[in-house]
């Protein structure tokens, strides 16, 4: 669901009037194809990102030969099932959390008065995008612990296994994405770039250091939700990786970020450029 909508107007919801209703209807129908096709058309990569950060055998030498045993396996698309049922609450969480977020982080950063057209404050995107991120992890929390369970076999543990690690993840890089996208997007509209277009290269740039940074997170989230998992908590898991002789620290606590990468850069900027299309047409 593209920034126009929320520095263009909020999709906050106010009073459940018919109007609210049937607007909040829309929204959720669309985002939920928009999220869909974005998450079903780089799927593979999260599979292979999952698979490889869960790896602490040195059974996969590489994203493609990882990819090549899933496929040989028939579960490059395991879990996708699971993804799809929760990226339209998932990602409608999200924004709505960030659009409300975001008055008040421009009001603590010194913009008052902030509103629609107002100059873009990295700070304030920052905090309101943060919030977002911890919002939507109520629904993100129980989703990957569902599709992990199916990436790499065995029974789901607790849908709430892995929270903190989930938040720590998800905070950041939130945070990081509307910190890059907000003003990389009004620079493009202001040069004359479309919508549509506006959102696909803001998003696809916005994602690479959110899906990045916060790849050591991911790492630990994914082993600590992992069918089977020895461990308790996420810190546990991380003190288990730094005194590991059997893998690099470095190497484990980055591993699948290329994956993640590949998945979540092109995955926002799909999700959001196709938003903005369907919005405009489906009004």
């Amino acid at each position: 669901m593209p920034l126009p909508l929320l520095h263009g107007g909020s999709m906050v919801v106010g009073p459940l009037s018919h109007g609210a209703l049937a607007s909040f209807a829309r929204h959720l129908a669309i985002g939920y194809v928009a999220g869909g096709t974005g998450a079903a058309v780089v799927y593979p990569m999260d599979v292979v990102k999952t698979r490889m950060q869960a790896d602490t055998s040195g059974r996969y030498t590489s994203a493609l030969h990882c990819a090549k045993q899933a496929l040989a396996e028939g579960r490059l698309y395991a879990g996708l099932k699971a993804q799809l049922i929760g990226v339209a609450p998932e990602k409608m969480l999200k924004l709505t959390a960030y659009s409300a977020a975001l008055p008040v982080a421009y009001d603590l950063c010194g913009y008052h008065g902030w509103g629609p057209g107002s100059d873009v404050s990295i700070a304030a995107e920052a905090m309101a995008g943060a919030v977002g991120g911890f919002a939507q992890v109520m629904i993100t929390c129980p989703i990957e612990v569902a599709k992990i369970s199916q990436q790499l076999g065995g029974d789901s543990c607790a849908p709430y296994r892995g929270l903190l690690c989930t938040w720590a993840r998800d905070i950041p890089s939130a945070a990081i994405f509307f910190a890059v996208y907000a003003p990389l997007y009004h620079q493009l509209l202001e040069n004359g770039t479309s919508v549509f277009l506006a959102s696909l290269l803001a998003g696809v740039v916005a994602g690479v250091p959110a899906a990045a940074l916060p790849t050591p997170f991911d790492v630990v989230k994914t082993r600590v939700q992992a069918s089977g998992s020895p461990f308790r908590n996420g810190l546990e898991c991380l003190q288990s990786i730094l005194s590991s002789t059997e893998e690099a620290p470095v190497a484990a606590l980055s591993a699948g970020a290329g994956a993640r990468i590949a998945r979540l850069a092109p995955q926002l900027g799909i999700t959001l450029s196709l938003y903005s299309a369907l919005e405009t047409n489906f009004k």
